[in-house]
């Protein structure tokens, strides 16, 4: 019995990330599980890691998080002891908001730029969150690609709605051309809100299915 519950407590734990989009908000999960067969004995331990640049994005209202506690959470990645880790929709946006400049100390980056940028980051911030709650995360680093090289916030603003509606076009023909014109219509409309809705816009078709999509024959 002593044996097993080392092997449990060794080999069964699990944990992971997530991001809420619609709150701006991180926490980390993990729990035991016996090994193999996969069933949890542990409650969920979830806590939160939001960091204090993100709260800064929160209380400058760059970006939106309501009074009522989120319902909407995004994996960040997920682990098993001895398996790789599984990376989540959500990593590639978490690796910008924890992105350190070696040139600074270790300061995050896109905390130096917002607070040196502050009407572009007027611009910037919430199409990332509109983007997020969409669930398109693979728009996102095209996003942080056009703030680091604009000029001014009216060239951003205008660069982004350009790069937008070229996703539109683009990701729109691929799926008719692969025969999933139903889809299409849904992940056109589901941009088009995340472009130009409010942030609480409607989430759409999921970053994962996306991908599937683009992978198809």
């Amino acid at each position: 019995m002593i044996c097993f519950l080392a092997i449990v407590m060794t080999y069964g734990r699990v944990s992971g990330k997530e991001f809420s989009p619609t709150h701006f908000e991180s926490r980390t999960f993990s729990f035991i599980e016996i090994p193999l067969l996969g069933i949890q004995l542990t409650p969920i331990d979830r806590r939160t890691s939001t960091s204090g640049f993100v709260n800064g994005l929160v209380r400058s209202r760059l970006v939106d998080r309501p009074a009522s506690a989120s319902d909407t959470w995004h994996l960040i990645e997920f682990e098993r002891v001895g398996a790789n880790p599984v990376a989540g929709a959500a990593k590639s946006l978490h690796g910008f908001l924890e992105y350190t400049d070696p040139d600074r100390s270790g300061n995050f980056f896109w905390d130096d730029w917002t607070q040196g940028h502050p009407a572009e980051a007027k611009v910037l911030w919430p199409h990332v969150q509109r983007l997020a709650i969409a669930e398109q995360y693979l728009l996102i680093p095209g996003l942080f690609r056009l703030a680091s090289l604009a000029e001014s916030p009216q060239d951003l603003a205008e660069k982004i709605d350009e790069y937008l509606d070229a996703e539109l076009v683009a990701w729109s023909e691929d799926l008719r051309d692969a025969g999933y014109e139903k889809l299409a219509d849904t992940w056109s409309e589901s941009l088009l809100r995340s472009a130009t809705g409010p942030a609480a816009a409607e989430p759409g078709v999921s970053a994962d299915e996306r991908s599937d999509e683009q992978s198809a024959p």
